[in-house]
């Protein structure tokens, strides 16, 4: 296609040409895509093709988080755009980019709350259902209306032509309402998608919503090992979700232990400096927020956890299950002995969750209003909290609560409770894969007369997540070659990891896989 301008065509021919190019660009997350469209929007006339080739150079600025362009874009679009299923594919492009802007969030806000969307089987109509069910999800306003508009907006799937931010409005929002196991068939579907057509950008960004999802689920393996592919996949570092894509992998080396690993991480992410704080840059501030509480500074994380909540409130965030920077910065407060200050942020979260109604936010907000109050009132609090999240699938937040909840019995010596509560902790916390919390258990334990089992350092256990990954590929038959392309790494990566994961099961063979892997 390039060679195809080499010989400058005329204009129509070129701009047509442009587009295949922008077109095949973005399929990898090509840099250059943006150009080439803007170029092409130059070359052609007025019309319905423009309004068209207008919608994908917004969603191409709009995925290099250069969200105001896009809405210029966007807005020339709609005025050239007769046809109204175009248009209100537009009108979702639109919404998607506004959303996250300070100055425009209100409006968009209102707008799609008083928008009528038609009964219609298309895909604009689709894409706003799924835009107002993620609207209402931010004003953690109706999570049962909210749940219906995103399984409206996502019930036909995405199509390859229609891969764009709107539906994944939908996704966050079944997330954010503990419907996981809904959002993780969408979240498959793509990502198999991907995969078959080997588009690293696509399963760059599934792969760490994905992780997003492991992370409620506590599920540390497998979010672990889904945000490690997230970012080796990642096309640049200008893509709009590469904040997400670090963010996610340091809390979830934080949780399992290893601040060093995430230290670097964050340095790699060029977020160990100043942040700006904006709605694209807030999940770097939660992960610096939870990092520096596991270095113990509890006063810069206080600081990073305040600093994310003014970025999200500056778009209209106010769901704890989305953004929960209330509890961290009430965490970091009471590490940093200031519980007067803890417990007024603790309370308002605590309002928020039991509004929007998801039984993790609403136990996680209870768990740190727990630990707030202290004495009696703090233990009743903690037991709200363990039952809150007693039938919730979010086991790793179920595992800080009992372990929280055994503490504080503990130190009220009631210490048979204590440890009945500590040992299902630590069960938990070894099941999610959280290193850090089974520590803590397991030290409670000790203080609390009890001789708690060692944790695995051999076998299946002793397997990081991305060894376990490519092993159990290995074990179903595929070859090197093959898992590489799967997961878009190198063949010598793979080599790497098998080799390792041999060594920790003390097997010679891929036929000894499945059995070693299962014991």
């Amino acid at each position: 296609l390039r060679r195809a301008l080499a010989e400058p065509p005329p204009a129509a021919d070129r701009a047509g040409v442009l587009l295949e190019i922008a077109r095949a660009e973005a399929f990898v997350g090509a840099p250059e895509t943006v150009a080439h469209l803007r170029e092409a929007v130059e070359l052609m006339e007025e019309g319905p093709e423009r309004a068209r080739a207008r919608l994908e150079l917004a969603r191409a600025l709009f995925w290099i988080a250069d969200e105001e362009p896009a809405v210029t874009e966007i807005e020339a679009g709609i005025a050239e755009a007769a046809d109204p299923g175009l248009r209100r594919v537009l009108e979702a492009e639109y919404f998607a980019a506004a959303l996250r802007l300070p100055g425009l969030q209100e409006e968009a806000h209102a707008r799609l709350a008083a928008l009528a969307v038609p009964d219609a089987d298309d895909w604009g109509s689709r894409m706003l259902l799924s835009l107002q069910s993620y609207a209402l999800t931010f004003r953690g306003e109706d999570l049962d209306q909210a749940v219906v508009l995103a399984e409206r907006g996502l019930a036909r799937g995405m199509t390859w032509e229609t891969v764009t931010w709107a539906f994944w409005g939908g996704v966050y929002t079944l997330l954010w309402a503990d419907r996981f196991d809904r959002s993780l068939v969408f979240v498959d579907e793509v990502l198999a998608e991907a995969r078959r057509r080997g588009a690293p950008f696509s399963f760059s960004g599934t792969s760490m919503v994905r992780s997003a999802i492991g992370v409620h689920l506590g599920r540390l393996d497998e979010a672990e090992a889904d945000a490690r592919a997230s970012l080796e996949a990642l096309p640049h570092r200008r893509v709009m979700f590469a904040p997400h894509c670090f963010g996610w992998l340091i809390q979830v080396l934080v949780e399992r232990g290893r601040i060093d690993e995430a230290r670097a991480l964050l340095a790699e992410a060029g977020a160990d400096g100043a942040v700006p704080e904006t709605y694209a840059t807030a999940p770097l501030l939660r992960a610096r927020a939870v990092l520096r509480l596991g270095e113990a500074n509890a006063d810069a994380s206080a600081g990073d956890a305040l600093a994310y909540g003014r970025a999200l409130e500056a778009v209209g965030m106010r769901n704890p299950a989305a953004g929960p920077w209330r509890s961290d910065a009430a965490l970091a407060l009471l590490n940093s002995g200031d519980a007067e200050d803890a417990r007024p942020l603790a309370a308002t979260e605590v309002e928020l969750a039991r509004r929007w109604g998801a039984p993790r936010a609403v136990g996680r907000a209870l768990r740190v209003l727990g630990l707030a109050e202290g004495g009696e009132a703090g233990i009743a609090t903690l037991r709200e909290s363990v039952l809150a999240l007693e039938d919730s699938p979010a086991l790793l937040e179920r595992a800080r609560s009992l372990v929280e909840l055994g503490a504080a019995l503990r130190r009220s010596l009631k210490k048979i409770e204590a440890r009945d509560r500590l040992r299902a902790g630590l069960d938990l916390a070894q099941r999610c894969g959280a290193v850090a919390l089974a520590e803590r258990a397991r030290e409670e334990l000790v203080a609390a007369g009890a001789r708690p089992r060692s944790a695995a350092v051999t076998g299946a256990a002793a397997l990081t997540p991305s060894e376990r990954r490519i092993a159990a590929l290995a074990a179903e038959g595929m070859t090197n070659r093959q898992i590489a392309q799967s997961l878009f790494v190198t063949p010598r990566t793979v080599e790497m990891h098998l080799s390792n994961a041999f060594r920790k099961l003390r097997i010679g063979s891929r036929t000894q896989l499945a059995e070693a892997l299962a014991g």
